[in-house]
């Protein structure tokens, strides 16, 4: 006899019937895969097939990979069909993966190995409506990213562009020093001190807090991607 356990449910089978796998995507909290999208659409909205390079194999019980990249446009097959990766309506990204979950062994504390389900399942990214040929931009600010104020109200809430990738986002001035509200549009500054709001992936909508340190000490938070 072997436990499974998949989207937060334990399931005793037995070896000689096997185990049914169900809709939940591992850690991408991804919903039910039967029946997921279909493969039609434009270009743009990552629809035929053209340009994408080879599909990646789900199989059953083989070890889980997280392959997940905004930025790499792909495509999955599995047991339910094949599923290339596609921007929606709204200009937020759609990756297809390979279905994961826990197998654990007998006893009270048992090993467990996360290992696919064979399944293809959808993980829907929030591209702030700059979804592109199906990819994303996904780089997050880093320390020591250089910010030209792009613009800046009587509150001190500015618009910065990221020297190091052109990206632009808009933050609430949360901590004033001195001279936050003082800059002008044009003018530099760098990032000193982060503060996430979580995931690896930066591909729009609200990232976190930043910290200014160079000319003058400023806290942001609430940045969000502008485009």
């Amino acid at each position: 006899m072997r436990t499974r356990i998949t989207a937060g449910f334990l399931v005793i089978c037995f070896l000689a019937a096997g185990c049914g796998s169900s809709g939940k995507g591992a850690e991408d909290g991804a919903g039910g895969a039967a029946g997921v999208a279909g493969q039609g659409g434009g270009a743009d909205a990552g629809g035929g097939m053209g340009g994408v390079g080879a599909a990646t194999a789900c199989e059953a019980d083989a070890p889980a990979t997280h392959a997940e990249d905004p930025e790499v446009r792909g495509a999955a097959t599995g047991t339910n069909g094949t599923f290339q990766d596609e921007c929606t309506s709204d200009g937020d990204l759609v990756e297809y993966l390979c279905e994961t979950t826990s197998e654990c062994g007998p006893g009270p504390n048992p090993s467990c190995n996360d290992v696919q389900t064979g399944m293809v399942v959808p993980l829907e990214f929030d591209c702030g409506g700059a979804c592109q040929s199906a990819t994303c931009q996904a780089r997050c600010p880093d320390f020591g990213d250089r910010l030209a104020y792009l613009s800046i109200d009587a509150n001190g809430n500015a618009e910065f562009e990221n020297q190091a990738d052109r990206r632009r986002f808009r933050c609430t001035l949360s901590l004033d020093r001195g001279a936050c509200k003082n800059f002008s549009p044009g003018q530099t500054t760098e990032i000193s001190s982060l503060g996430s709001s979580g995931g690896r992936f930066c591909t729009g909508g609200t990232f976190g807090n930043i910290g200014t340190g160079d000319p003058q000490q400023c806290s942001y938070t609430d940045c969000r991607f502008t485009n």
